[in-house]
Formats: structure tokens, sequence, C-alpha cells
């Protein structure tokens, strides 16, 4: 599998914008198991890893504009984080164990599920 590096620099503002592209995505969800991949992206940034609770994510990620999502489209999945360069080290910290060590902690899955029926539910009505 091909590999490829972006980098376009920009040094109007102290920011970093990263984006990570793999090959997944709904086309590869088992017949009998149909929309499992939406469940992805949700489930794997809310479930936390093992090396922080994903409370201490959220809070660390939501102060000074940082933050770092998932997602699952049809052909590919990937994620993406942004923060100020000075908080580099810890955001891509935080992302990479995302990547490298996710915890689909059953609490979150059944949580991502009943909001997912629930929209369903919505939609009908």
């Amino acid at each position: 599998m091909d590999s490829f590096v972006y980098l376009l620099e920009d040094h109007e503002l102290p920011l970093i914008k990263l984006t990570t592209i793999f090959r997944t995505g709904s086309q590869y969800d088992p017949p009998d198991k149909l929309g499992l991949s939406s469940l992805f992206g949700e489930v794997m940034t809310e479930g936390g890893q093992p090396h922080a609770a994903s409370r201490a994510n959220r809070t660390g990620l939501g102060q000074d504009g940082c933050e770092h999502q998932l997602f699952d489209r049809l052909g590919d999945g990937g994620g993406g984080m942004n923060c100020r360069s000075n908080d580099f080290d810890l955001i891509f910290g935080i992302f990479t164990d995302l990547l490298l060590h996710p915890q689909f902690r059953k609490d979150h899955l059944n949580l991502t599920k009943a909001k997912t029926l629930e929209n369903l539910r919505r939609m009908n009505e």
C-alpha cells in the first residue's frame, strides 16, 4: 500500500492540521452487517484509548481550539486533527494513540447505536 505525506506551510498562523486516510469504508461492510462502518468514527473517537480516558481527551482537546476526529465513508476512512503548533506533541500523541490502540468500548458502541436508531426513527416522522 502506498503512503503519501503532503506538507503545506503557512506561517501566518501557528496552527497544524493533519489528515490521514486509509483503505476502509462502508463498501467493505459484510452483507449481514450493513451500516457497521458508519459507527466506526464516533465509537473510535469517543471510546477512548488505553492511555487516557475519553473524557480527559475531550476536555483537553476542547481547550485552545484543538480537536481530533475519525470518520468512515463509502470508499475510505480516516481521521484528522487540528491544533496550535505549541500543542502538537500532546494532541498528536492522543491522535496516534487512538489510531494505534483503539478501544471499541461496548458502552460507547451501544450509545452510538441507540443514537443512530433514534435518528432513523426521527427521519421517518
